[in-house]
Formats: structure tokens, C-alpha cells, sequence
């Protein structure tokens, strides 16, 4: 087997088994959004300017589907195959995204095996933060701008192939996400040589990436508004931790701490190596992931900087490994892989793919989380036909919008609140977390809407107290006491008393 397939290899096996374990059954409320404004864009043809489906936004600003390419293919899928082609995708999706990540660190250690051991290693922290959503795309684009940044600094690396791979890495990068900012400030800090002089600084030869980093992302259809975009975003995970994405995170979640380890390795070899780094290279890791301990979302890429010094590492220290056990212990482990025969390979691969299988079976029997997803809720409220307006919370508005929209995407009635954080006015984000935690205010939600029908979470104190109030009559309730341990409670549905005697008479 040549070198560059036993590469591939490798990467397939390391991304099926990793695939297999960290897809779970569709749960993210923001997909449905994603897929409202992808059926929106495929039937009109062309990408919306302003908001259509928030009660609240302002319709006089602009509005940017800034992840338009891969909610047109969110949509698609779920128009000719619904929720089971949906998981389907988010597998597929993860595949790739696992598989290229592999691939980048194969290229930065040099080695196949030891690529796919820091795959291994590293890339299950991925799992509280993989959903289908446009972000999985943005973590790959990072992937391969820092390890192309990490090559060309060493000059492993050809100069037109360094600036291809950025060029195009950042065009995919910003028609998916927002966030392509987080790769020119990584690409700007990465290329800097080890200099405090100006004129050493600012050079061509330094400059080159992160240039056609900034004209990839110009090329989208809004011709780079993107950026305008983000910078009214850039406060948003300071002012919004309640949303769960943009809370802080401790070392009790799992993918903190394999963070943690990651930079605490790095830096034990670094220090026992002896060798001369600059300080930004050296810093910079352990500076990202701090940052993405108060910012959840950002822990992702924290991940993907750390494997990917971690395989510049091995490559660097070549055999001698500094002296360092653990690096010692990976290049026997790597040695006994790269030696090992591919039918014993293949035979372990088999093995490795029928003992996740069952994970993977389950997930695809039962494609979506209906209790995390208001499913049974929503179903209740459409087949009876309650009236609107509808009351729901942060987490459900991006599902109340897709069963509220048609195949065109075009909803019915707006929704109070979604997953949009650029729509949603600080005003409405108050209210609804009022309304959410329970407090003496949670009237003052009820009061700006005027609702006749509520679908709220069952986790919430909300539901107890509509239960109590005389205005407020219990419809349906989806209740599981062993989930709603867990936080995964489903919800519940209620009718104001008035506007259902209203409804009946109409009836």
C-alpha cells in the first residue's frame, strides 16, 4: 500500500469509528431555522435582505443568511427525506468534517498513524458541540488554515499550494458561518515571525495568507457584508451567556477537560525540549483555550489548535521525542501501526465498526430527540388547530418557526423568538428569560405577546405556575421523569380559558 493511500486509510477508519460515536439523534433547536430560510432562498431564487419570520425584529434593518449554502442543503434534504435524511446528513457531514481534520493532522505530524492517534485522542471532545448545523463546517475550514499556517511557518509547504488551500478554504468558510473572523486573527498571529521589529513584521511574505484569507471571504453574495454582519455580533457572547452556546464552561464538562489535558501536554514537551519557540506560538494555544472556557462555543477550535501543535510537535522533535514519555510511548504506538499488516487493520477496523454499530442503529431508528424538540407538542397544536398568537421560549422558537412554516418558507404567524440572536431585540431576550426561570416578572412576557396558546419546556418553572393560574388551562404535557432528570423533560401545552371558548364558538 503507497504512503499517500495508507494515509487515506487511516483517516477513513479514524473518522468512520469517531463518526459512529459521536452523532446522537437530532436535538439542536437552530437546525429548524436553518431549514425555514433554506426553503425560503430555493423558492425565491435569491437570498433575503431583511427579516420575515420575528415579530419583534426591526423591519427596516438588513438582515444577512449568512450560512445560506448550507441551509439550501438542510432544506433540500429534508424536503425529499425529512428527519431520517436529516440524521443521515449529520452523519455524512460529521464523516467529512472528522475525516478532514484527520487528514490535516496526518500532513502536520508526517505520519498516517500518529495523525490518527491524535485524532483519536483530541476530536472526541468535538462531542457536546456536534449538531448539524453550519458551525461543523467552519471547524474543518480551521483546521485546514491552521495547519497550513503551522506548515508554512516551517516551510514544509509549497507557496501556491498554502495560499489555494487558505483562498478556498475561506470562501467555503464564510458562505457557511460567521465566524471566519476566528481564522484571520489565528492566521495573522500564526504567520508572525519571531520578531519585535517592525519592518520584519510587516512583510509580504507575512501578510500573503492572511490577504487572500480576507478576499475568500469577500467572495459570497453579499460581497463580504458579512463582516458587518459579525461586528454587530461580536458582543453577543458576553451579553447572551444564558443561551447555552455562549455560557462559560468548567472542567466538569468532559470536552473542557480533555482541552485542559491537550495544552497541559504541549506545554511538559515544550519544556522539556529545550528548543527556542517564538512567545506568540507558545502562548497563543493556552491563551485561545482560556478564552473558549468563557465562551462554550469557541471550545471547539481551542480543540483543533491544540492537535494540531500537538502534531507539529511530533513532527518537530522527530526521533528523539525530547526525552518525553508520553511522546515515546505514542511513537512506539505509532510504529507498531504503521507496521501492522492492512488485512490485521482492516480486520481491527470490522471489529471497531460492529462494537458502534448499535450506537449508530439506535440513532438512526430514532432520528430526533422529541424530548429536547417539541415534536408531540407541536403536532397537538396544529391538529387542534389552536389559536395564535403563540408563546414559547428562546430554545423552541427555532422548531415553532419550521412546523409554523411551508414549503416555501413562509410562515403562517412570526415567531416571538428564535435562535437568531441578531434579530431578537434585548428587550424580548429579557422577557423571554424572565418568563423562562419563573421570576415575579414572568408576567411581563405574557403581557408584550398577548398569547392564546403556550408551548414551553416541561424544565421550566413556567409550566408549574400556568398550571396554578386560573387564565391558563393545561392541553397536552409531555412529561418523562427519568429525561426530565436529565434536562430532556419534552414540554407542555396551554390555552388562555377565554380565547378557547372564543375557538369553540368559531368552531
Amino acid at each position: 500500500m503507497s504512503k499517500t493511500k495508507g494515509q487515506y486509510s487511516l483517516a477513513i477508519l479514524t473518522a468512520l469509528l469517531l463518526s459512529l460515536n459521536l452523532v446522537s439523534p437530532l436535538a439542536d433547536p437552530d437546525l429548524w431555522w436553518h431549514i425555514v430560510i433554506g426553503r425560503w432562498i430555493i423558492f425565491h431564487q435569491s437570498l433575503p435582505q431583511r427579516d420575515f419570520w420575528n415579530a419583534f425584529s426591526d423591519p427596516q434593518a438588513i438582515w444577512r443568511a449568512y450560512s445560506w449554502a448550507p441551509e439550501m442543503l438542510f432544506a433540500w434534504v429534508d424536503k425529499g427525506w425529512g428527519v431520517e435524511g436529516l440524521i443521515l446528513l449529520k452523519y455524512v457531514l460529521t464523516f467529512l468534517t472528522v475525516g478532514g481534520i484527520t487528514l490535516c493532522l496526518i500532513q502536520v505530524a508526517a505520519s498516517a498513524s500518529a495523525g490518527s492517534i491524535i485524532a483519536l485522542i483530541s476530536l472526541p471532545g468535538l462531542i457536546n458541540h456536534l449538531s448539524l448545523r453550519p458551525q461543523v463546517i467552519s471547524w474543518l475550514c480551521f483546521a485546514v488554515v491552521f495547519s497550513v499556517a503551522e506548515l508554512s511557518r516551517r516551510g514544509r509547504v509549497k507557496k501556491n499550494s498554502a495560499s489555494i488551500a487558505v483562498f478556498l478554504s475561506a470562501i467555503v468558510w464564510a458562505n457557511s458561518n460567521i465566524t471566519s473572523a476566528i481564522g484571520l486573527i489565528m492566521l495573522l498571529a500564526w504567520s508572525l515571525p519571531a520578531s519585535t521589529k517592525i519592518k520584519q513584521l510587516i512583510t509580504i511574505n507575512n501578510l500573503r495568507l492572511p490577504f487572500l484569507f480576507i478576499l475568500g471571504t469577500l467572495c459570497t453574495p453579499y460581497m463580504g457584508g458579512e463582516w458587518l454582519t459579525f461586528s454587530g455580533k461580536a458582543g453577543h457572547p458576553l451579553k447572551l451567556i444564558t443561551i447555552s452556546e455562549f455560557a462559560p464552561v468548567t472542567l466538569y464538562q468532559a470536552s473542557a477537560l480533555l482541552g485542559l489535558s491537550l495544552a497541559l501536554i504541549i506545554y511538559l514537551i515544550r519544556l522539556q525540549s529545550g528548543r527556542k519557540i517564538p512567545i506568540h506560538v507558545n502562548l497563543l494555544p493556552g491563551v485561545f483555550f482560556l478564552g473558549s472556557m468563557l465562551v462554550g462555543k469557541m471550545l471547539p477550535f481551542a480543540l483543533i489548535i491544540n492537535a494540531v501543535v500537538l502534531a507539529s510537535i511530533w513532527q518537530e522533535e522527530g526521533s528523539s521525542r525530547s526525552g518525553s514519555i508520553l511522546m515515546q510511548n505514542l511513537q512506539v504506538l505509532a510504529n507498531k501501526l504503521s507496521k501492522t499488516p492492512s488485512i490485521l487493520t482492516i480486520m481491527v477496523a470490522i471489529l471497531l465498526f460492529l462494537g458502534s454499530s448499535g450506537t449508530a442503529w439506535k440513532t438512526l431508528k430514532t432520528p430526533l430527540n422529541d424530548r429536547r424538540i417539541l415534536r408531540n407538542e407541536m403536532d397537538y397544536l396544529l391538529k387542534h388547530e389552536l389559536p395564535g398568537p403563540i408563546l414559547h421560549s428562546f430554545g423552541s422558537g427555532g422548531y415553532v418557526l419550521y412546523r409554523l412554516s411551508n414549503t416555501e418558507g413562509t410562515a403562517r404567524e412570526k415567531v416571538v423568538i428564535d435562535g437568531r440572536t441578531n434579530v431578537n431585540s434585548a428587550e424580548i431576550m429579557s422577557l423571554a428569560n424572565e418568563a423562562y426561570y419563573g421570576t415575579n416578572k414572568w408576567q411581563n412576557y405574557f403581557s408584550k405577546v398577548q398569547p392564546n396558546t403556550v408551548v414551553w419546556e416541561n424544565n421550566s418553572p413556567l409550566v408549574e405556575i400556568l398550571k396554578l393560574h386560573p387564565d391558563w388551562e393545561l392541553k397536552f404535557q409531555n412529561k418523562n421523569v427519568a429525561s426530565y432528570l436529565l434536562g430532556e423533560s419534552g414540554g407542555a401545552v396551554f390555552v388562555r380559558r377565554s380565547a378557547e371558548n372564543s375557538h369553540e364558538r368559531k368552531q
